[in-house]
């Protein structure tokens, strides 16, 4: 390759490195400034409001802070049907 070309292809790979570069920045500044609002970049995580558990590493599950029997509920709302105890009949 003579010196010319390699010059060439030294320059334009520096030019589209130097544009992709600018682009991811433009591109994080963006998602900064949307995402400021929901505490994601700037201050850290937002507070919870309920306690959460992961559930075999897999998915979050509220922890539930109050526990009323089934019959209770079966009671008061009347569609447990022909079904088990805490069981709804669609």
């Amino acid at each position: 390759m003579d010196p010319r070309t390699k010059r060439l292809v030294v320059a334009s790979t520096l030019a589209l490195g130097m544009a992709g570069v600018g682009a991811l920045t433009i591109f994080l500044l963006k998602m900064s400034h949307q995402s400021a609002g929901h505490g994601a970049l700037r201050g850290g995580v937002p507070e919870l409001r309920h306690p959460w558990r992961s559930v075999r590493g897999r998915h979050w599950q509220i922890i539930s802070t109050h526990y009323e029997d089934p019959a209770t509920t079966d009671a008061r709302e009347g569609t447990r049907g022909d079904c088990p105890e805490g069981m709804v009949h669609v």
